[in-house]
């Protein structure tokens, strides 16, 4: 428990006493919530931020070129440069590199609790080339990590 030390009226030096008990209550330890940087865990996610939004745009990126492609199924006119990239059969190629992306992203470490709930959203998706055991994993991982490095203070205040 902390105690409050005050320096003397007359702006002399403490009294030993007194010194004792300063040095002995920061010698204390201190509780945990007291010791969780915060700023320091913002940096940490920041960092897993960046490599979840590369995967996330990848991700993207597909589910889009796959909705694209259910419009080309046959060749629309002034458009046929689309089609040779888009159409003719390419869209289970799309599809495969789709599901390839979503096991990379369910694989990278999630930033936050938002990005957990999606893992666990995909996880449920079906022919995805990961094994439950490796996404259940990944899940676990990302919640004791997210559990360790909080953002924001709770508990004791001092």
């Amino acid at each position: 428990m902390l105690k409050k030390i005050t320096a003397p009226a007359d702006g002399g030096a403490l009294p030993k006493s007194k010194l004792t008990a300063f040095i002995e209550a920061c010698l204390d330890p201190l509780p945990t919530a007291v010791l969780v940087d915060t700023a320091y865990n913002t940096q940490l996610r920041r960092a897993r931020k960046a490599a979840w939004r590369e995967a996330e745009r990848m991700t993207g990126a597909y589910r889009d070129a796959i909705n694209l492609a259910s419009y080309f199924h046959r060749p629309v006119v002034g458009l046929e440069p689309l089609h040779k990239i888009l159409g003719g059969g390419r869209r289970q190629e799309l599809v495969d590199e789709w599901r390839r992306l979503t096991a990379r992203q369910i694989l990278t470490p999630a930033p936050d609790s938002s990005a957990l709930k999606w893992k666990r959203s995909a996880a449920k998706r079906d022919l995805l080339p990961i094994s439950a055991e490796q996404i259940a994993t990944a899940i676990a991982a990302d919640e004791a990590w997210l559990a360790a490095h909080p953002t924001k203070k709770t508990g004791w205040l001092p």
